[in-house]
């Protein structure tokens, strides 16, 4: 146990050791031989301290923000013309100490559509000074070149959308790299998680051991990180296949969720037992319709399975 010093004088001296005070974790009366800590780093779950992966991007971001506010304060100082006049004779105060600082109002000229400014000096000029040349235009060029770097080393969060249609597999094989390093710290994070709910369990009572098997308790990231939705041709292909019964409605609205087409967080049985409290008691029998001509076939889903899947 360590308690504060008061009277120290050092930083690395201000926490002493307090030897009639000692404090130990306890579970069920027995003390505990290890700290229930859990580590969650990038690639691995020990204590040792390793690089972070946006390093590289947080360092190329802060140098952004440096010339983002440069560039807006040229902007700022440079981006009003200012008016500038020669020839003229203003009347001025005697007072030399208030000349310019424009708090008499001897000194204070009017600028304004009501107003002239008046002189008989042939070369009197008035003019508004404006900011030209390249003395932004660098700052500028970098910023925008910042702003590349980091869509590279990034997740492409700042980059220009490409011209046109890009496939799907086209945008997964562009992150592949990306998608790599989110793997591996899902995978990371998954570990650390499961490590920590087992000794979670443990203190309990729930398990005898801190060190609980992946089959009784389980953590997963969904690892899903490019978005494909089903085509409308993919859609009707598989609809077909299960109408003639080629594949099940299992299978089928397996395929949904891969497609991103089902209401998150409902299963197959939900899905099933919602249309069977949709369909109306009374139905037509195929070919015998209420006007005496014969419908078409209906095409019927098959009915709800008898057994529950995990899903």
């Amino acid at each position: 146990m360590f308690i504060e010093d008061p009277e120290a004088k050092d930083d690395r001296e201000k926490f002493v050791e307090d030897l009639d005070q000692q404090g130990y974790l306890e579970r069920s009366g027995q003390r505990l031989d290890f700290i229930p800590f859990q580590f969650v780093n990038v690639t691995h779950n020990d204590a040792d301290v390793e690089e972070p992966p946006l390093l590289d991007l947080v360092d190329v971001n802060i140098d952004h923000f440096k010339l983002d506010a440069n560039y807006k304060l040229g902007l700022e100082k440079c981006g009003i013309p200012i008016l500038w006049a020669a020839g003229f004779e203003f009347p001025m105060t005697d007072d030399i100490e208030s000349v310019g600082h424009g708090d008499d109002l001897n000194n204070k000229v009017t600028v304004s559509p009501d107003y002239m400014l008046v002189t008989d000096k042939v070369q009197a000029e008035v003019q508004y000074a404006e900011f030209s040349g390249q003395g932004l235009q660098p700052l500028k060029e970098e910023r925008e070149k910042d702003e590349e770097r980091m869509a590279v080393l990034g997740a492409r969060l700042l980059e220009t959308p490409k011209a046109g249609v890009e496939s799907a597999a086209s945008q997964e094989t562009r992150h592949s790299g990306e998608k790599s390093m989110l793997a591996e710290l899902a995978t990371t994070g998954e570990s650390g998680l499961e490590a920590a709910l087992g000794v979670f369990a443990w203190w309990m009572g729930w398990t005898e051991s801190p060190e609980v098997p992946e089959d009784v308790i389980s953590y997963k990231l969904n690892k899903d990180y490019v978005s494909a939705r089903m085509t409308p041709q993919m859609l009707r292909e598989w609809t077909s296949a299960l109408l003639s019964g080629s594949i099940s409605y299992l299978t089928y609205y397996h395929v949904l969720e891969e497609g991103e087409l089902t209401r998150p967080g409902v299963t197959v049985e939900d899905e099933m037992a919602a249309r069977e409290a949709e369909e109306p008691v009374d139905q037509p029998r195929d070919g015998e319709g209420e006007d005496g001509v014969d419908d078409p076939p209906v095409h019927r889903l098959p009915p709800r399975p008898t057994t529950r899947t995990s899903q």
